[in-house]
């Protein structure tokens, strides 16, 4: 195979990039992830208010259209990224303390204690982001996964402890991992929770033709699925699969 193009996106000195997820519609890629200090690409720039800020980037035939960046004075980063096919994607990761995503600053994001998961909407065309919204507790809580579905998205991640996600209560023992639908205006529905006595997380999702979600994550020690019981091996990570009908 042949290359089609290559481009840069580059961390000035003392600063660093992570991406951690793309996806593509057509001739565009977008790319998320957390950076530190400078990030630049085709004479786009970018720099970090806190520790580390989100990144969101666009590549069109390989060249860098824009690269937008939200957060705080905190660590941030985004884990996760969606496309809906109709000029709009949704991106989902952690904050700390406060985050703002270029609205009014009675739309920034306030956590609840350590890392609190986030997902917006954000228009590909302009990079104006249309909602955000947040999940968790005092605890550590992040979104690792996103699918589209027709109405909306799911999402998934992992909490710590006790955590309202939209009006349902969820608990674990240590870290739980968790699934929950939004719907396009970015209202959240029933969560579903897998019981576990240590960590787990959901870390992918899929959408099936048939409007299911397919969930893969990781887990240690026992845990409960719809009745079915599941045992890691020894003291290690296991990874369960799990489908999930509406």
């Amino acid at each position: 195979s042949a290359f089609g193009w290559a481009t840069e996106l580059k961390a000035e000195s003392f600063s660093s990039v992570s991406p951690t997820a793309i996806a593509s519609e057509g001739d565009e890629t977008f790319v998320v992830g957390r950076y530190t200090g400078k990030v630049s690409g085709d004479g786009k720039t970018a720099s970090a208010e806190g520790g580390s800020d989100i990144l969101l980037t666009k590549v069109k035939n390989g060249t860098v259209e824009w690269i937008s960046t939200y957060g705080g004075t905190g660590y941030d980063g985004a884990r996760a990224l969606a496309l809906d096919g109709a000029g709009y994607a949704y991106v989902g990761g952690y904050f700390q303390d406060t985050a703002s995503f270029g609205l009014a600053a009675s739309n920034d994001l306030k956590s609840k204690g350590d890392d609190d998961g986030f997902v917006f909407k954000v228009n590909l065309a302009t990079d104006a982001v249309s909602w955000t919204t947040s999940v968790g507790g005092t605890g550590a809580d992040n979104i690792h996964a996103l699918a589209t579905t027709k109405s909306g998205i799911h999402m998934g991640g992992l909490y710590s402890g006790n955590v309202t996600i939209g009006s349902t209560n969820v608990s674990a023992v240590d870290q739980g991992a968790f699934a929950a639908p939004l719907d396009a205006s970015g209202t959240l529905g029933a969560t579903t929770s897998f019981s576990n006595s240590s960590k787990a997380a959901v870390d992918q999702a899929t959408l099936l033709p048939d409007g299911s979600v397919v969930l893969i994550g990781t887990f240690s020690g026992p845990m409960t699925i719809e009745g079915n019981a599941i045992t890691s091996a020894g003291t290690g990570q296991a990874h369960f699969l799990t489908r999930l009908v509406p």
